[in-house]
C-alpha cells in the first residue's frame, strides 16, 4: 500500500491504512519475557557450528552477522 506523492485520498482510505498499520501490534506482548534467551541462542549456534558446550559467560554480546567481531579484529582489539 502507500500513497503516491500528491495523491488525493479519502478519509476512509486513511482510516483503513491506519487500521492495517496498527494491526501489526495485535497479539503482541511486550511485557512478556523474551523467548530468545542468550543460553538458548548460544546452544543453537554451537550446535549448528559443531562447537563444544561451555558455560555462558557473565557478559555475552550476540553478533549474528559478525560486524562487531570484524571491527574488533580489524582494530586488533580481539583475536580468535
Amino acid at each position: 500500500m502507500g500513497l503516491a506523492k500528491g495523491e488525493a485520498v479519502s478519509a476512509a482510505r486513511v482510516q483503513n491504512e491506519i487500521r492495517e498499520f496498527l494491526s501489526i501490534f495485535d497479539n503482541k506482548y511486550p511485557d512478556a519475557p523474551s523467548m530468545f534467551e542468550p543460553i538458548a541462542l548460544l546452544r543453537e549456534a554451537r550446535r549448528q557450528k559443531g562447537l563444544a558446550t561451555i558455560d555462558v559467560p557473565p557478559v555475552c554480546i550476540l553478533d549474528p552477522d559478525g560486524d562487531i567481531v570484524r571491527r574488533l579484529k580489524n582494530s586488533s582489539q580481539a583475536k580468535r
